[in-house]
């Protein structure tokens, strides 16, 4: 299997170093960018050309769901993974309506967590953590929802 090249996003310096040794653990990833705000990223997105982007979202404010959003605009080709402290249905189900291909919660993250995301992005499926109270198969009628009763 290639290399997969990852590049996050985080504003908290704990979190980022999380998230890049659990990287490391994984052989067939390559971090070709690390961040610590959204205008940095974006600046940067088309000169690094990842294949999978980490998006914390340390709010779940418009704004910060936006982003996903905005990210894909500037490469509809990448993948987003999302991290968040938020679990709750409505930040859920926003990030996956911006396009987000999997969410992991932030108290759930493990190597294991983070490998099933990177590999279902490769078979472009949805993931959502197990440590959501949400089930993956919620994820069409929540989508569905926000389409019907957008709130952004």
């Amino acid at each position: 299997m290639p290399t997969t090249k990852i590049v996050f996003c985080d504003n908290d310096a704990l979190s980022r170093e999380t998230i890049k040794i659990l990287l490391k653990k994984s052989l067939s990833v390559e971090i070709v960018g690390e961040f610590d705000n959204k205008v940095d990223l974006m600046n940067q997105l088309d000169e690094i050309s990842p294949d999978i982007v980490i998006y914390d979202l340390h709010t779940n404010q418009r704004e910060d769901i936006l982003a996903i959003r905005e990210i894909l605009l500037i490469n509809p080709a990448l993948k987003v993974i999302v991290t968040s402290t938020f679990e709750d249905f409505k930040t859920i189900s926003l990030a996956f309506t911006m396009g987000a291909i999997a969410i992991l919660t932030k108290r759930s993250l493990t190597i294991r967590e983070l490998t099933n995301a990177i590999s279902s992005s490769h078979h472009n499926t949805h993931y959502l953590s197990r440590g959501s109270e949400f089930k993956l198969e919620n994820i069409s009628k929540m989508i569905q929802l926000n389409y019907l009763h957008p709130s952004i």
